[in-house]
Formats: C-alpha cells, sequence, structure tokens
C-alpha cells in the first residue's frame, strides 16, 4: 500500500516537472521576441552614467596602505650584504663556496646540502642570498 503511494507521488511528480519545463521553454521565444535587441549607443550612454550605489557599496572604505613584509624594505640592503659576506668567504674567487670555504659560516657549514640546493657540491652567490633571505625572515 505504501508502495503504490509513493509510486503515485513520483509520478505526479514527474507529471508536474515536465508540465513547469515545458511552459518555460514556451515563454522563453515568446519574451525574446517582444524585446529588441539593445542598441550599441545605448550601451554606451549607460556605461557613462554612475551607477547606483546600494549596500555595503555605500560604505566609506578607508584608504588601503601597502604593509611593508619584513625584508621587504631592506632586500637589496639584504643582498648587497650577503653579496659582501660571501665575496669575503670565497678565498679562491671562483664566484662559488667550497664546503672549505662555507666553514666560516657555522649554519651553512652544518646544512651545506640543503643550502646547494642545484647539488652541485657548491655554493653560487644566488644560493647564499636566498639563505639570508630565509634567515632574515
Amino acid at each position: 500500500m505504501v508502495g503504490l503511494v509513493l509510486v503515485a507521488a513520483v509520478a505526479a511528480l514527474a507529471a508536474w516537472n515536465t508540465q513547469r519545463q515545458s511552459d518555460k521553454t514556451a515563454e522563453a521565444p515568446a519574451n525574446t521576441a517582444e524585446r529588441p535587441p539593445p542598441s550599441p549607443s545605448a550601451n554606451a550612454a549607460v556605461a557613462d552614467e554612475p551607477q547606483p550605489q546600494t549596500g555595503a557599496a555605500l560604505r566609506e572604505r578607508p584608504p588601503r596602505e601597502r604593509v611593508d613584509r619584513p625584508g621587504d624594505a631592506n632586500d637589496e640592503q639584504l643582498r648587497k650584504q650577503a653579496a659582501q659576506e660571501f665575496r669575503g668567504a670565497d678565498a679562491d674567487g671562483d664566484g662559488f663556496l667550497s664546503r672549505d670555504e662555507a666553514a666560516r659560516f657555522p649554519y651553512v657549514s652544518k646544512e651545506f646540502q640543503r643550502v646547494d640546493a642545484d647539488g652541485d657540491g657548491r655554493i653560487s652567490l644566488q644560493e647564499f642570498v636566498r639563505l639570508r633571505r630565509f634567515q632574515a625572515r
């Protein structure tokens, strides 16, 4: 008995939904045929006019100021300082720090393989500057 009621309810719902869909499709072409397409000049005129603002847009917001993150303002200074330290440690002047040359910096010596990002067995200036930026943060 309950099964028959459920089947009847599902059938009635399906019929109603089909009817509703056919009503919507029949109305859609009628609505588009009644309205003429907007002219390009009308769109241009509307775009130039100020649009009314409602709700949250009416609230006056304070100006957004950029908040400097640590290291942003001093990035150039940090890079110059790191380059100076790097050149001071680069004893043979080849532009790279070997394990022996990196011994001057305890952290770099301890974490040599992590600092050596490309794994070539030596630390370049770019890798050293990247380490100093990381340490500054």
